[in-house]
């Protein structure tokens, strides 16, 4: 997408839609540098589920959050699974 959308200055978007936040990356770093190269195309990244006024201060606090979480919530996933093929492999059970 960020590909076209360098190719195509002539039509470009000036909001690019989104359902939630977590669907723009479940990476922190990865989101807000997506944000801010879309920013710099001067293209509004918007969430409709989680809408944020941008120009608000405190809603960065919001899209921290939202974003974060994502994180999070695939390195707890991540962690869990690894523990439960540790745990079967000591109890023996054949994993693969």
């Amino acid at each position: 997408m960020m590909k076209q959308l360098n190719i195509n200055k002539s039509n470009r978007p000036q909001v690019i839609l989104i359902t939630r936040w977590d669907r723009l990356s479940r990476n922190t770093a990865n989101a807000y540098y997506m944000i801010s190269q879309l920013q710099k195309l001067g293209i509004e990244p918007q969430a409709t589920d989680q809408s944020l006024n941008m120009s608000v201060p405190e809603n960065k606090v919001l899209l921290a959050i939202y974003i974060v979480t994502a994180e999070v919530e695939n390195d707890r996933r991540s962690l869990n699974i690894k523990q439960g093929i540790h745990k079967a492999k000591k109890e023996g059970r054949y994993m693969g």
